[in-house]
């Protein structure tokens, strides 16, 4: 058979307009975010966006269609489309997400960075409130040779990490409870990404997909940040690091208390939006 027979019998002849194909569902759901639309397709027909825009003429059938327009559905209605897809690429790594765990965002891809320089050889590290593991699993397969722990207060997140850690074999200790306070150390590398969004915060209206208690840190959100900072220096060996993640605006508050803590040089670093994203401080060696 001829590689154009295979096409017709395979994908349909029709243009790419035709009602039934995946070019007239695109154009019938323009209103979608033109890249959303085509993972949406890629998810329900089990193939890549290459595909998906070299043959518009695929036809969809009754069920896939069906399917396709709930899916969409979700996503006007605010999903992310992450939820949708249940997963999501991180520092090149593939993870399951669902509604129980913030999705992997690209700025804390810096909190990896620096911790993935920052740890010693051979040291130990522990990522704070993991959610879906990204962190902690990022860290563990760039650097094999550190030992890395997780903890999360939600057993429910610690179940999504654990089967994230599984896929990507990466072998860390996953343990349930507040930051530090269920861990003894010491450790050479402390990483977190915890809540920091103020609860008054109109961005908080774009997220409501997203489990508020993973977002949301009191009046100034703060509070989680100061939590871990007055846990860190008593589990902090000589010469560890501590790596917080936190809003743009948050960098000379986040500075201020971790001098207060005794930490020492203490540096806030920029993701590639240029915005302050994460600050660095260290124990006394």
């Amino acid at each position: 058979m001829s590689e154009v027979r295979y096409r017709e019998h395979r994908f349909g002849s029709g243009p790419p307009g035709r009602p039934g194909t995946s070019g007239h569902w695109l154009a019938a759901n323009a209103d979608l975010e033109r890249i959303d639309a085509e993972l949406l397709l890629g998810h329900v027909l089990d193939t890549d966006r290459a595909r998906i825009l070299a043959f518009p003429e695929t036809v969809l059938t009754n069920g896939q269609t069906a399917r396709l327009n709930r899916l969409a559905d979700r996503r006007r209605n605010g999903q992310h489309l992450a939820y949708i897809l249940g997963r999501k690429e991180f520092f090149g790594l593939n993870f399951h997400v669902g509604e129980d765990v913030l999705v992997p965002r690209p700025e804390t891809e810096l909190a990896v960075e620096l911790a993935v320089r920052l740890a010693p050889r051979n040291g130990r590290a522990v990522d704070l409130g993991t959610g879906c593991g990204c962190i902690a699993i990022a860290l563990k397969v760039h650097r094999p040779d550190v030992r890395v722990a997780a903890t999360d207060s939600s057993l429910a997140a610690l179940e999504v990490a654990a089967a994230n850690a599984a896929a990507n074999a990466a072998d860390i200790a996953f343990v349930q409870g507040d930051w530090l306070a269920c861990l003894g150390g010491p450790f050479d590398c402390i990483v977190a990404n915890p809540p920091y969004v103020a609860c008054s915060d109109p961005a908080l209206a774009a997220l409501r997909c997203e489990p508020r208690a993973a977002l949301v840190a009191g009046s100034d959100g703060l509070r989680a940040i100061r939590r871990i900072i007055e846990q860190a220096p008593g589990r902090m060996a000589p010469a560890a690091c501590l790596i917080l993640e936190h809003g743009c605006d948050q960098a000379p508050a986040v500075r201020y208390c971790l001098a207060a803590a005794g930490l020492r040089n203490i540096e806030t670093h920029r993701d590639l939006a240029g915005l302050d994203r994460a600050t660095v401080a260290f124990m006394e060696s």
